[in-house]
């Protein structure tokens, strides 16, 4: 930090080049005042080294697009002819309206609600139906099946038992 300002000495000064008294005196403490206000609002070097600290340095700033890139990006961008098939606003709010159109036409009324609902049936009308209490003494897939391979197998052995049948008669009726 610099010297103190030094009033009387510039005081003397403004007097030894001709300069009364109480003048210079005056002019020594408004110097004194600039001087102490300009060293107030002076950055200290522990100020400057705080802001350096902050500031971004070249290998932050290389992430940063050049000139040069933004230019290269721009060429490459798609020309406004290329951007005449994407839809615009109007485009837009058009199809939204014609979906809204849409919607209200096929969205039931109320009163379509209200005639639906009355051709349900009700709880009443579900009464009569059997319940999974009542159905739960019917056979099962599984049981089908079972069923099935024994049938199976039952006709296998009739067809045996038909055909020995078949046999024994013609042996006796002399055919064999």
């Amino acid at each position: 930090m610099s010297a103190a300002f030094d009033t009387l000495r510039i005081a003397r000064d403004l007097e030894a080049a001709g300069v009364e008294r109480r003048q210079a005196e005056a002019h020594a403490e408004a110097l004194r005042i600039v001087a102490d206000s300009a060293r107030a609002e002076s950055a200290t070097k522990a100020d400057l080294e705080t802001t350096a600290a902050r500031l971004a340095s070249k290998a932050d700033l290389a992430d940063f697009a050049t000139k040069a890139d933004l230019e290269t990006t721009a060429a490459r961008l798609a020309s406004r002819a290329d951007l005449a098939d994407f839809a615009t606003k109007a485009d837009l709010e058009a199809a939204i309206a014609k979906l809204e159109a849409r919607l209200r036409k096929d969205l039931a009324t109320k009163a379509d609600l209200e005639t639906t609902v009355a051709g349900l049936a009700s709880k009443a009308d579900l009464a009569g139906f059997a319940t999974k209490a009542d159905l739960a003494g019917f056979a099962t897939k599984a049981d089908l099946a079972a069923v099935k391979a024994e049938l199976a197998t039952v006709r296998w052995f009739m067809g045996l038992l038909a055909a020995f049948v078949f046999a024994v008669g013609l042996r006796v009726f002399g055919l064999l």
